[in-house]
């Protein structure tokens, strides 16, 4: 925000109705997923035999992935499709002026909406796996990448509230892939899951039954 600043204060103020229309419709379909995805997870991981759990985890991800992914694209072009009316009416008659640059952050930013949501659904999973780090590591290299982005494309390519749109649409979609990367790396090690098979279990495995705490 403060990049865009530099650039131009029409574009600054701008920033405001575009980022509203893309951020706010976005964070609460990312925020359920994220909480279904937790509580999922959170509960196959319960499982105790550690097979059953580990391959119930990775379901539950893939399909979260799946519906993150899905989501993104159909919110996506549902916002695109009323973007203009929408933030006109959002700046009102007095800010009519910064309606277009609005439009052009918000149209860019909209490309990154899929990525936003595959990293929430990421983000959940790996907190419902107790691994906090890796999201906390993938957010703050983000968010030094976006910062860098900002000023390249603002500044130096003079790109204004477009280059700020589009710094951020590549934090996102650096910080989905490297997210998923990891979850599969996760995956192949047999870290989604903290079940355990004991001996007696191992010889009686089909008669396992999910345990869900009480």
């Amino acid at each position: 925000t403060a990049v865009v600043g530099t650039a131009s204060t029409l574009e600054l103020a701008a920033m405001t109705p575009g980022g509203v229309f893309v951020d706010y419709p976005a964070y609460l379909i990312a925020s359920s997923l994220a909480t279904a995805t937790t509580t999922l997870v959170a509960r196959d991981r319960l499982v105790r035999d550690a097979k059953k759990a580990n391959a119930a985890c990775e379901k539950t991800i893939a399909d979260g992935l799946a519906l993150a992914s899905i989501s993104g694209v159909a919110l996506a072009v549902a916002l695109r499709l009323v973007a203009e009316p929408v933030i006109a009416a959002f700046a009102g008659p007095a800010s009519a002026a910064a309606v277009p640059p609005a439009l052009r952050y918000a149209s860019a930013r909209l490309w990154g909406v899929p990525a936003a949501m595959i990293v929430a659904v990421a983000q959940a999973a790996f907190l419902a796996c107790k691994s906090p780090k890796q999201p906390l590591l993938a957010v703050a290299v983000a968010a030094v990448a976006n910062l860098a982005g900002d000023v390249f494309l603002v500044v130096a390519a003079g790109w204004g509230i477009a280059g700020a749109a589009w710094a951020t649409v590549a934090a996102q979609a650096s910080m989905g892939v490297a997210l998923v990367l990891l979850l599969l790396q996760s995956g192949a090690r047999g870290e989604t899951s903290s079940g355990e098979t004991s001996s007696a279990d191992k010889t009686s495995s089909d008669k396992t039954t999910p345990y869900y705490g009480g």
